[in-house]
């Protein structure tokens, strides 16, 4: 369903599983960034934030460079685990854009 609603919460007719939902997270991402860049997603550097495999949290990292020069870096499902590396992307002369659907605007934002 996230590949059809990205910010919606509940599930459709079927269910949705989490690497399905964090493959569509990081399109998203993707497309945000072309947006934002001028620039075509094939020309952006993807890194995985986690270990990889079938357990544990998916975190992919996106970075890109405007047309302008500006960069730009963005991490689709960042969690507590991810703090260091994402307080390190913050310091840097960079826009850093957090993309994660379950995260709302109230609440403990760290787990």
């Amino acid at each position: 369903e996230k590949k059809y609603d990205f910010l919606a919460i509940e599930a459709m007719d079927y269910p949705c599983s989490l690497s399905e939902e964090f493959k569509a997270a990081v399109e998203t991402t993707e497309k945000l960034l072309e947006a934002l860049t001028g620039v075509d997603a094939s020309t952006f550097t993807k890194q995985r934030l986690d270990p990889g495999g079938v357990e544990g949290d998916p975190c992919m990292l996106v970075q890109a460079q405007s047309e302008n020069g500006r960069n730009f870096a963005a991490v689709a499902f960042p969690f507590s685990d991810n703090l260091k590396q994402l307080q390190r992307l913050a310091e840097e002369d960079t826009t850093l854009i957090l993309v994660n659907p379950q995260w709302k605007d109230s609440g403990a934002v760290v787990s």
